[in-house]
């Protein structure tokens, strides 16, 4: 059992960096093109994206990331934690699909 989620940043020529949780640097890159094209239009082909974009790990994730709770009793980890207490971004032991719970479900794990 382990956490297996890192934060990328996927940096687009002309463009914004785009920050995401994935698994590994390819997974990133994939829905981050997945993320742009739904904002930035259909006009790019992923072979294109691949070309003008590159990814690096996050040096400084977000507080909390990674932190060990429990979700209605169960063990997860926190990807993020809302400043206004709308929902927790988590995931379970070696899985990298993202849950959303609302924060009064979420605990501090022992």
């Amino acid at each position: 059992m382990a956490f297996i989620m890192r934060r990328y940043i996927v940096a687009v020529d002309g463009y914004c960096d785009w920050h995401c949780e994935a698994s590994s640097p390819g997974k990133a890159r994939a829905k981050a093109w997945r993320e742009w094209v739904d904002v930035f239009g259909k006009g790019i082909t992923f072979h294109d994206f691949l070309c003008r974009s590159s990814v690096r790990r996050d040096p400084t994730p977000p507080r909390g990331f990674g932190r060990r709770v429990l979700v209605s009793g169960a063990p997860a980890y926190a990807l993020s934690w809302p400043s206004d207490g709308y929902r927790v971004r988590f995931v379970e032991d070696d899985s990298d699909v993202i849950h959303n719970s609302h924060p009064a479900d979420v605990s501090e794990a022992a």
